[in-house]
């Protein structure tokens, strides 16, 4: 078995955050609303929000959709963005592709609508820190990664 008490000082740590959950999750919508606007001429699909649900946008995935020349555009974009300083990151591996699942018998075209989402998605910086600065250059580097 694994140990997985967490210790007084995280808890603590924790309980000290959760006074200002409602000013992360505020800061976090207002992160969300100008990439929302920003990028929505771009060649990419933004995140749908349901109107009657508050998400914690945890993440910011983009879809950057392949195109018949550019079967490797996420990657390509993700290599560019990266290379500019940005931490943007691909969440998450499917299931399916686990080792663990892999040893069962699962395999590449199992399922294949989580496998070309894997192969599209790339998530944009969206933290309660993000300061406006830093926004308007991950949304210009994105706008040149998209275009070149």
């Amino acid at each position: 078995g694994f140990n997985y008490r967490m210790t007084d000082i995280l808890a603590a740590l924790g309980l000290s955050q959760l006074n200002r959950l409602d000013d992360f999750l505020a800061k976090r919508h207002e992160i969300a609303t100008v990439y929302d606007l920003a990028l929505g001429e771009l060649p990419i699909i933004c995140p749908w929000q349901n109107p009657m649900v508050h998400s914690s946008y945890h993440l910011y995935p983009i879809l950057v959709k392949a195109t018949d020349r550019m079967v490797y555009r996420q990657r390509r974009v993700y290599e560019s963005l990266r290379a500019r300083g940005i931490a943007v990151n691909v969440h998450y591996i499917p299931v399916h592709r686990h080792p663990y699942y892999e040893a069962m018998g699962f395999k590449v075209g199992d399922f294949p609508v989580a496998e070309r989402f894997h192969k599209e998605v790339i998530s944009l910086p969206i933290y309660a820190s993000l300061t406006k600065d830093d926004q308007d250059n991950v949304i210009n580097t994105l706008r040149v990664a998209l275009t070149t």
